[in-house]
C-alpha cells in the first residue's frame, strides 16, 4: 500500500511538473510573440517621436527663414515708402516751381509788351536799361527752366529706380508666398 501510494504520489507530483511546464510553454508561446510585438511597437514609437522632433525642428528653421525675409521685406517696403514720400515732396517742389516760372514769364512777356510797344516815350538810356533787366529776367528765367527740366529728368530717374524696387518687392513677396503655400502642403 505504501508503495502504491508513493507510486500515486509520484505520478501526481510528476503529472504536476508537466502541468506547470506544457502551462510554462503556453504562456511562453504567447507571451514570446506579444513581447516581439511590444518591442516592435516600442521602436515604431520612438521611430516617430524622432520623426515629430525633425518635423518641428524643420518647422522652427522655416518659420526663422521666413521671419527673417518677411522682415527683409518689411525693411524694404519701409525704404520705399520713404522713397514715394521723397518724390512727392518733390513732385509738391517741382510743381511749386512750375507755377512761379509760369509767372515769371508772364511778367517778363508783360514787360517785353510794354518796352515794345512805348519806345517813343522812353529816353535811349531808359530803353536800354530796360532791355538789360529783360535780357537778365530771360536769362534767369531760362536758368530757372533748366533747373526745372534737371530736376525733372531726376524725378523721372528716380521713379524708375523706384519701380525695379518695386518690382524686386514683388518677386520677393511672391517668392515667400510660393514657399510658404509649399511648406503649407508639405507638412
Amino acid at each position: 500500500k505504501n508503495w502504491k501510494e508513493g507510486m500515486i504520489e509520484d505520478q501526481s507530483h510528476k503529472q504536476a511538473e508537466i502541468e506547470n511546464k506544457i502551462k510554462e510553454e503556453i504562456a511562453s508561446m504567447l507571451l514570446h510573440p506579444l513581447a516581439e510585438m511590444m518591442n516592435l511597437m516600442e521602436k515604431q514609437k520612438v521611430n516617430l517621436e524622432e520623426k515629430i522632433q525633425l518635423q518641428d525642428k524643420r518647422c522652427e528653421q522655416i518659420n526663422t527663414d521666413i521671419t527673417g525675409q518677411v522682415k527683409e521685406l518689411d525693411n524694404s517696403v519701409q525704404a520705399i515708402t520713404l522713397q514715394i514720400e521723397s518724390l512727392s515732396s518733390g513732385l509738391e517742389d517741382s510743381f511749386s516751381k512750375l507755377d512761379k516760372v509760369k509767372s515769371l514769364e508772364i511778367l517778363v512777356n508783360e514787360l517785353k509788351k510794354n518796352i515794345t510797344s512805348e519806345p517813343l516815350t522812353l529816353s535811349v538810356l531808359e530803353t536800354e536799361e530796360q532791355n538789360k533787366k529783360l535780357k537778365k529776367l530771360e536769362r534767369l528765367m531760362g536758368v530757372y527752366q533748366q533747373s526745372f527740366e534737371h530736376y525733372r529728368n531726376e524725378t523721372k530717374h528716380e521713379f524708375h529706380d523706384l519701380k525695379d524696387s518695386l518690382d524686386k518687392e514683388t518677386l520677393a513677396v511672391r517668392s515667400i508666398s510660393k514657399t510658404l503655400q509649399n511648406n503649407l502642403t508639405t507638412t
